[in-house]
């Protein structure tokens, strides 16, 4: 039996059938077969990696193709019968094992001259034609190994095929058209013609006669085209020969040519059409005629040794080349690969810095950080494997064991600790999420998988984002992705393929895209089967900002209730504050429904009744239950040094750990009167009655608070410095974390410029600008100890002000609530209606920019933006900011503007006018101007009023103004003011586009963050002095146009020091069309659109255009637009805000007069950013 019956036959790589195969075998005779072209056209693939049997485990090296000539078939062309009367294919059966390295290809088409079948038809495609269908077969075929070896192996009119589909591939190649087919040139290693007739045929003619007289008796189809070409005066067969010499010179060319006439045909392709002469080009002889010498019988045979000594030596000479190439090409993919994995490493390492820098906030850990570490002795009951019980009878045991039992346990998400105001809560919750034995625990409820560990400690008296859930949110993110899973994570979530990628790029702002993202990653998370805990403190403190930005509460929404004399309801609430907690309580209570088995949730908070509703089915720890231990080894380690008697020593310990009812704030302060008290000499009894005297809670009109501030407020001159030094600790807790850098020289100086021997201010306004020494560190610190033992002793230690950086703060946020209660401070204060919080700020800032304006000038200047800049180092820009942050504060707040007021402000611009001249502090070439803003000659940069304007200190420009005497003149400044107003908006707009500048201008200008303040009260207040809007009416349309579809940097975040500011200029820009409408703007007056210098999302609208055209764009756009996640700074309330005002003007007929001012377009008060 041949081997042949062994091999499976495959076309395109599916196996044929049985039925296929008995008729391939069975087709004709092996001489003029007509072939069975149901199966005879298309590639046949002999591989013996596709014989189980003869398996090597490797793949072949080379491709050997064979293309049978006219009237032939892929498998009888080449097959012959053995001397047993088995059909034997030698390119499989015997030439497949010779060359084990090799993939026999027999590749097929429709070769038939005419059709013996009546009525039948043939293929009308020319040797050109199938040229082409053989390269786009064998190309296919190849499509995992383009770059394979080839040879060629061609009988009669195959070798012409062969012969034009290399010089196709070979123009692919050099055109570049189809890489596919160039490979097939670039991969031919050597041809054999096999009686190929490239000069024609003698007998061309003869067929072409017969294959009419055949066409014509038996009605079947023809191909003359093919039969024409091959006629010996064939212009297409010299063209193609000179083409391929071309091509081929160097390709080993082997020509055969048959020694023996074909019966009565006599010789079919005779030697000078059979062989050509080339560089490369060899030619031989097989001693049988034209059909037979393309069948061998066995090996033995001696045209089938010829045959295979010509593929050997081919193969031979090439075969080490192609084995380096290989391993070179092998390589090269390696290197490549490899390449890519690091190009895409470093990709996906940009892409999360980038979203790591796009998340962080200032002040992130500001809260952790600031929570003291608590005692030594105290705390380490938690993870103790014996607890003992506590005095009062509850089992510290079971708390013990049910929070260790919780951290290993699945299926059980949430975790309560709960504890009155000051028992420790923050300081229990750092202290456990940084221990190394919550990380074992939680490791054993990972199993072994990926474990993320992150906490967030929100705080009422921190920046906003420090007490909402974009904050929260943003802050977990940031841990979760600076991990050393956090890459993978990422990856995970958003592929880098991934077209959701970008829009991580961007700065992560709004809390639709911070709540897709965490869940993405969550999702993922549950996928993968990693597992994340989180700790959240102070659940009582959270706040949802926005809701108060937008104004949403009303005032007896805010108005404070207090419910009770004891316990956690004496701190008073709000429909804002339950509304706030329900949030944050249904937030956390929707992650431990979607992932109970990947997330953990230790949540702290204080014991109100909405949290003890929500988390009733909950594992808890109380802290005050668990403190008794830890109060009573803190307080005898603070009363050591104490001298009496151990035993009186210890009474007082456990005096003082019975009456704290598990309240370390309260320990804490009672310590402190003990210890006050002994060094004042008090005897054993005193510090007896010490204890009993104080109250056993810390708020109320009876409360610990109270008593220690009684003595202070007993005395008037303390009274009225305490009541100053709160109010301004009061003004500045909710904007800054309850405390400042520097802050204790703050207030040193406010009280300073409100003393009862001088006047108000004295030294703000009448001290001279320092442009001569430096502040000598010793004084220095000797003024910021000073202000250290005077704020201390006028709020009885409730303020602390520590070296040193002497950042003022509240010891607690329960003095800050205590404070609150608007009963407490009746009581405490009597009214001072000569101080005002905000000027004395003022008058702080301006007394320090006067004393240091020039080292502090100096020392921004030397400020390299590298992260060895310390935060406490007030700048310039920090003290003229903060003066003008207040100035408007006061501004916006006051019915009756102050003579002292305005003076303030004049000081400030004379100050920084002298600075300006005498000190380089900045590049711009005016001193309220950053410089990177384009200069325009028409705008009076040097007047103030323009700042003034850009800041919204609309009271004060209005007093300047109407004090100009003439009211024409009053009227002019107005207009002119308004024009350059819009004109800096415009091209601040311009410079927001370019991150770089961004940076430039705020890092290396004094005053460049002003810039983001401006709002529509400036608009407001200049119309009202007369501007008309007509005269600016383009400019201004031109800035709404331009706030709203101009394209935001998409690769920046602008982030300022003092807080994330997200600008919306279109917010502004809108409230302000309100009022230019009502101060006699005209909606149906045609503009210009001037800002042909911006790019836009939407093109610029042609012509002149009133407002509906813009409105109804801007309607159009922002109802199409995904904003929340593309444009942070942009809301789907400027939809809203669209058809508010669309509605409105169709109202109106054309020309209609209004009254002045009449409020008929102004939207609600707003207050930007």
């Amino acid at each position: 039996m041949s081997v042949s019956s062994r091999i499976q036959l495959s076309r395109w790589g599916k196996k044929v059938t049985e039925s296929e195969e008995s008729t391939v075998r069975s087709v004709g005779s092996i001489a003029g077969n007509s072939g069975c072209n149901s199966v005879g056209v298309g590639p046949f693939i002999w591989d013996h990696l596709l014989d189980e049997d003869d398996a090597k485990g490797s793949s072949p090296s080379v491709d050997i193709v064979f293309v049978h000539g006219l009237r032939g078939h892929y498998l009888n062309t080449w097959s012959a019968t053995d001397e047993h009367g088995s059909h034997v294919f030698w390119p499989g059966d015997l030439l497949r094992e010779d060359i084990e390295e090799a993939r026999v290809i027999s590749w097929g088409y429709d070769a038939m001259a005419a059709s013996a079948q009546p009525g039948s038809a043939v293929s009308q495609n020319s040797i050109f034609g199938h040229a082409g269908t053989l390269l786009n077969d064998l190309a296919d075929r190849r499509i995992d190994v383009p770059k394979r070896p080839i040879i060629w192996i061609g009988h009669s009119l195959g070798g012409l095929v062969i012969k034009e589909a290399i010089i196709r591939a070979a123009s692919s190649t050099t055109h570049g058209r189809d890489p596919r087919l160039g490979n097939l040139y670039t991969s031919t290693i050597g041809v054999i013609f096999m009686g190929t007739p490239h000069r024609g045929s003698p007998k061309a003619s003869l067929g072409e006669s017969a294959a009419r007289f055949t066409s014509r008796l038996l009605a079947a189809g023809s191909n003359m085209q093919v039969l024409g070409n091959l006629r010996p005066d064939s212009h297409a067969l010299e063209k193609q020969l000179h083409d391929f010499v071309t091509v081929s010179s160097h390709i080993p060319v082997v020509c055969f040519y048959e020694e023996l006439k074909t019966g009565r045909a006599g010789m079919i392709v005779p030697r000078t059409s059979a062989v050509y002469d080339g560089k490369m080009v060899s030619f031989n002889s097989i001693p049988a005629d034209h059909r037979d010498m393309v069948r061998f019988r066995s090996r033995t045979d001696i045209g089938y040794r010829r045959v295979l000594g010509h593929i050997q030596s081919i193969w031979a000479s090439c075969k080490e080349d192609f084995c380096r190439a290989e391993e070179e090409r092998a390589e090269k993919e390696r290197c490549e690969k490899e390449k890519k994995v690091n190009e895409d490493r470093a990709r996906a390492e940009n892409t999360r810095q980038m979203v790591l820098q796009s998340l962080t906030f200032p002040g992130m850990d500001e809260r952790e950080d600031n929570i003291e570490e608590g005692h030594s002795a105290t705390l380490d009951w938690i993870f103790a494997k014996q607890p003992k019980l506590s005095d009062e009878g509850s089992s510290l045991d079971n708390y013990v064991m049910s929070f260790q039992e919780w951290l290993r346990k699945d299926g059980e998400p949430a975790f309560w600790v709960s504890g009155k105001a000051g028992s420790g809560k923050s300081t229990f919750m750092k202290r456990i999420c940084r221990h190394e034995k919550t990380a074992q625990h939680l490791r054993i409820w990972a199993q072994k998988k990926p474990l993320f560990m992150c906490n967030f400690f929100l705080y009422e008296l921190g920046t906003k984002l420090g007490k909402c859930r974009d904050g929260m949110l943003r802050s977990i993110l940031h841990q979760i992705l600076s991990s050393d899973h956090g890459r993978q994570l990422l990856e995970a979530g958003y592929p880098s393929n991934s077209h959701e990628l970008k829009f991580l790029v961007h700065p992560i702002r709004s809390w639709n895209t911070l709540r897709d993202v965490f869940h993405r990653l969550l999702s993922c998370m549950k996928k993968l089967d990693w597992r994340l805990c989180l700790f959240i403190d102070g659940l009582d403190e959270y706040r949802n900002v926005e809701k108060l930005r937008n104004n949403e509460y009303t005032d007896a929404d805010l108005e404070m209730v207090y419910e009770g004399e004891d316990g956690d309801a004496v701190w008073g609430s709000n429909v804002s504050i339950m509304d706030d907690h329900r949030e944050v309580l249904n937030f956390f209570r929707s992650l431990w429904i979607q992932y109970p088995h990947n997330i953990k949730l230790c949540l702290s908070s204080r014991e109100l009744m909405i949290f003890e509703d929500g988390f009733a089915k909950v594992p808890r720890l109380r802290m005050q239950d668990c403190n008794k231990g830890d109060i009573t080894r803190f307080s005898a380690d603070q009363l050591e040094h104490l001298d009496v008697p151990h035993k009186e020593k210890e009474s007082l310990v456990q005096k003082i750990a019975t009456k704290s009812c598990g309240v370390f704030l309260w320990v804490r302060l009672v310590i402190k009167k003990i210890l006050d008290g002994y060094a004042s000499g008090d005897s054993i009894s005193q510090l007896h009655e010490t204890i009993d005297e104080a109250p056993s809670r810390l708020c109320g009109p009876n409360g610990l608070f109270m008593k220690m501030l009684q003595p202070i407020v007993s005395q008037r001159d303390y009274r009225l410095e305490s009541s100053r030094i709160f109010g301004m600790m009061m003004l500045r807790a909710p904007s800054r974390s309850g405390e400042s850098e520097n802050f204790g020289e703050d207030l040193w100086y406010a009280l300073e410029n409100h003393r009862k021997d001088g006047p108000r201010f004295a030294l703000a306004l009448d001290t001279p600008v320092n442009l001569e020494s430096y502040p000598d560190s010793q004084s220095t610190d000797d003024l910021r100890r000073e202000a250290r033992r005077r704020i201390k002793g006028r709020t009885a230690g409730l303020v602390e002000c520590e070296p040193p950086f002497y950042k003022a703060r509240f010891m607690h946020y329960s003095v800050y609530q205590f404070l609150s209660n608007q009963a407490m401070w009746d009581r405490l204060f009597l009214p001072d209606p000569h101080f005002r919080r905000e000027l004395a700020f003022l008058s702080s800032r301006l007394t320090q920019t006067k004393l240091h304006g020039r080292a502090k000038a100096e020392r921004f200047l030397d400020y390299d933006g590298s992260d060895n800049y310390h935060s406490h180092v007030l700048t310039l820009r920090d003290l003229v900011y903060n003066a003008l942050s207040q100035a408007l504060y006061y501004d916006r707040r006051s019915d009756e503007i102050e003579l002292d007021y305005i003076r303030l402000i004049d000081e400030l611009d004379h100050t920084m006018t002298i600075l300006y001249q005498n000190v380089s502090i900045s590049q711009s070439n005016h001193v309220w101007v950053p410089h990177d803003l384009p200069h325009n000659p028409a705008i009076q940069y040097d007047n103030f009023l323009l700042n003034a304007a850009e800041w919204g200190l609309s009271k004060y420009m209005r007093f300047k103004i109407e004090r100009l005497g003439d009211q024409e003149v009053a009227k002019k400044t107005a207009q002119k003011l308004l024009g350059d107003l819009i004109y800096m908006r415009s091209h601040f707009l311009t410079v927001l586009r370019k991150p770089d500048i961004v940076k430039g201008m705020l890092n290396n200008h004094p005053w460049g963050s002003c810039y983001i303040l401006s709002d529509s009260w400036s608009y407001q207040t200049l119309l009202q002095l007369g501007a008309t809007p007509t005269l600016v009416w383009d400019n201004f349309l031109s800035l709404g146009f331009a706030s709203f579809f101009a394209r935001p940097p998409r690769d920046k975040c602008v982030v300022f020091s003092c807080d994330t500011v997200r600008f919306d200029f279109t917010d502004t820009w809108f409230h302000g069309l309100g009022r230019m409408l009502d101060y006699g703007g005209d909606p149906f007056q045609p503009a210009q659109i001037k800002c042909d210098h911006w790019t836009y999302e939407k093109p610029l609208p042609p012509g002149k255009v009133t407002l509906m055209d813009i409105l109804e764009l801007m309607a159009s756009f922002s109802k199409s637009q995904p904003m929340d996640a593309l444009y942070p700074n942009r809301t789907n309330r400027h939809y809203e805000l669209t058809q508010e005002f669309l509605e409105k003007i169709r109202k109106l007929k054309p020309g209609e007069k209004r009254a002045h001012g009449e409020r008929y377009f102004q939207l609600e008060e707003f207050v930007c950013g």
